[in-house]
């Protein structure tokens, strides 16, 4: 469930901790004073007086192809110390990734487009057909296929259709998590704060507004509004929000008015009236509900994938 962190930690013997650094380099602060830069392992590391900076993968650190759960991370925690001579339970975490891969039936392409809108204050990009993500000020939601971008980096490619989903608090992790203090890197293993992580992605996850599919041609009530929602599934609900974005940013629509659009769009492609769940929906549902369990360690059932496209 754990991938990238930052931390920042208060260390006891900082010289101790500079020379133990791998290709470290010393560099000017600006305010007279001095910062170590270099790396523990696969870890980017910056120390300045006795206050130390650390980011990175920990999967990456540890050699794994796979995120992390509550026993893999108080191990990764111990090579750091190794590495350090230093207790990193209390670093606190400032930046942290939550990570889950979702089975699916089909190509992850396929689901993509049903991933709709997340809050009024995250914004939708899209990456070429091979990912969504929702981006605020403080956090992404970010869903990509995995085997597309082991290929990328020259790895081989999952067997089966892979989506990741990953949670990045890029600031500010204290209070989006709503804890009671500081989030440390001794909690990221502790079972509790482990399944209290786990529910947080889920909500997230679910939190995702999908698209829903367009009944058959009513023999009787809004005909009109049918043929607008076939109309918008024709074009592609993609195509006509970045119209109205283009014409917003054009000065041709003011923002109240672009607004307005959306959210008639939203509502349009949401009419109980007009549509049904699209089955793929319920296969995504599925598959979320399945990473959820796995990252509790609860019993797998196996799960037929036979539908392919």
């Amino acid at each position: 469930m754990i991938d990238g962190v930052r931390l920042e930690a208060a260390v006891a013997f900082p010289d101790q901790v500079a020379a133990r650094l791998e290709r470290a380099r010393t560099l000017s602060a600006g305010d007279d004073s001095l910062s170590v830069v270099g790396y523990v392992g696969t870890l980017r590391a910056s120390l300045r007086g006795d206050r130390l900076w650390l980011r990175g993968s920990l999967p990456e650190f540890v050699g794994s192809e796979s995120v992390l759960g509550c026993a893999a991370v108080e191990s990764t925690r111990r090579r750091i110390e190794t590495h350090l001579g230093e207790d990193m339970g209390d670093a606190r975490v400032i930046g942290l990734e939550i990570t889950a891969d979702l089975v699916l039936p089909r190509p992850c392409y396929m689901y993509l487009p049903l991933l709709r809108r997340l809050s009024r204050h995250s914004q939708r990009v899209t990456y070429e057909g091979t990912g969504v993500a929702f981006i605020s000020r403080s956090r992404s939601l970010t869903w990509y296929d995995k085997g597309t971008e082991r290929i990328k980096r020259r790895r081989q490619a999952p067997a089966s259709h892979v989506l990741r989903v990953e949670v990045k608090l890029a600031r500010r992790v204290q209070r989006q998590l709503k804890t009671s203090g500081p989030v440390t890197l001794a909690q990221l293993h502790d079972p509790e704060f482990h399944r209290f992580l786990v529910g947080w992605w889920a909500k997230q996850v679910a939190s995702v507004e999908r698209v829903r599919a367009p009944q058959s041609l009513p023999a009787t009530g809004d005909v009109k509004r049918w043929l607008e929602l076939a109309g918008l599934h024709a074009i592609g609900y993609d195509t006509v929000e970045a119209v109205i974005r283009d014409q917003q940013d054009a000065g041709i629509l003011k923002r109240s008015t672009a607004s307005d659009r959306r959210d008639w769009l939203r509502k349009l492609a949401a009419d109980p009236a007009l549509t049904v769940e699209d089955e793929r929906v319920a296969e995504l549902d599925a598959a979320i509900r399945e990473a959820t369990e796995r990252a509790l360690g609860l019993p797998q059932p196996r799960r037929q994938l036979a539908v392919e496209s």
